[in-house]
């Protein structure tokens, strides 16, 4: 079954946040969904947490009463509920599952308020070119071709493709279309594309420095979470492998997991998969281990990924927005060059003397 949240990530981080604190003040489970409750302004997720409600006071246990679609967790933040239900720290757990929820929404939130502006940059100059060549341009073009003088070749290119957008626009977007849609369902449903994308990505060195400081901070955070909520490091894995989406890793972790079962250590296997970790991340595990605290360890890993990450980030988005101000205005100057300098060579035509 697929876990897939109906709930905004927001609405899942308060709701954690108010049930832990109530349970924190010695309110019973039952009493504190009440309140949250009565309390809650979105309508969906009011009836939401009734059901669960009415679904535990029928006799039905809290980690099954959550599971019910529409689902008000995911996966992972329900194996936690149940490790809190089983080991007495329900409370706790649901902090961490909202601390969890509240990073991601920072996360994302971040992320899109950087791309906003290159976006709407992109989305602007591609209207402005579309309205250049398919509405401006068409309107000169008569005056151009009328001098009989040679055209300059940036000015044939500009015709060719003015025209073919104005002719065969329908032609181009269902091919798009086609293409588009074919590509991501072939990815989507082989296996076998994906792991090769996936490989390429990772061999690619400026893309393999991003995607691993991701998985590593997601691999960090998730086995911490679970260590912490009191799960065996065997069995945190076992659940990391779940929620992994990218197959490379998820092969490797299933790796990782099968040494550990024969009785490797976690750090010596961590290292024998260098194309998924760098070096520093089997430092890491290993300081965790000879220490006897691996939760503590990767909570400080992931908080090192996870600034690099954000100055990555930083330092790309900072690039890019005078790289699309250049790229715009070498765009438009283009075209108006290829229009301008036809003109011109008209009009010196048309100024010299008759002879």
């Amino acid at each position: 079954m697929r876990y897939r949240s109906s709930f905004s990530l927001k609405d899942r981080a308060r709701f954690m946040k108010k049930l832990s604190f109530l349970l924190e003040a010695g309110i019973s489970f039952l009493q504190a969904l009440h309140f949250v409750e009565e309390k809650e302004l979105n309508s969906n997720m009011k009836k939401r947490i009734r059901e669960i409600r009415q679904s535990i006071s029928a006799g039905n246990s809290i980690p099954k009463s959550f599971d019910i679609p529409p689902f008000i967790v995911d996966r992972q933040s329900l194996n936690i509920i149940e490790s809190g239900v089983a080991t007495g720290t329900l409370s706790k757990n649901c902090l961490r599952i909202g601390d969890d929820l509240e990073d991601r929404v920072a996360n994302r939130e971040r992320l899109i308020g950087a791309l906003i502006y290159p976006v709407c940059i992109a989305l602007f100059s591609l209207v402005l070119v579309l309205v250049l060549l398919l509405f401006v341009f068409p309107k000169i073009l008569p005056i151009i071709i009328s001098g009989g003088t040679e055209l300059p070749l940036p000015t044939r290119i500009i015709i060719f493709t003015s025209e073919i957008l104005r002719k065969e626009w329908m032609y181009i977007l269902s091919v798009v279309g086609a293409v588009s849609l074919s590509t991501i369902v072939s990815f989507k449903k082989s296996e076998v594309v994906r792991k090769r994308v996936e490989i390429i990505f990772l061999k690619t060195p400026f893309f393999s420095k991003m995607i691993r400081l991701g998985k590593v901070r997601f691999f960090a955070k998730t086995i911490s979470l679970f260590v912490g909520c009191g799960y065996t490091l065997y069995e945190s894995l076992h659940h990391l492998i779940g929620f992994e989406t990218n197959l490379v890793y998820k092969e490797g972790y299933v790796l990782i997991l099968e040494k550990i079962r024969s009785g490797g250590r976690f750090s010596s296997a961590i290292m024998e998969n260098p194309l998924l970790f760098p070096s520093e991340v089997a430092q890491f595990v290993s300081l965790g281990e000879e220490s006897g605290n691996i939760a503590k360890t990767l909570i400080h890993l992931s908080s090192l990924c996870d600034g690099e990450l954000k100055e990555i980030e930083k330092r790309i988005f900072t690039l890019l927005e005078p790289a699309l101000m250049i790229f715009l205005g070498v765009i438009v100057g283009g075209i108006a060059l290829s229009l301008i300098s036809p003109i011109y060579s008209l009009t010196a035509s048309l100024n010299q003397p008759a002879p």
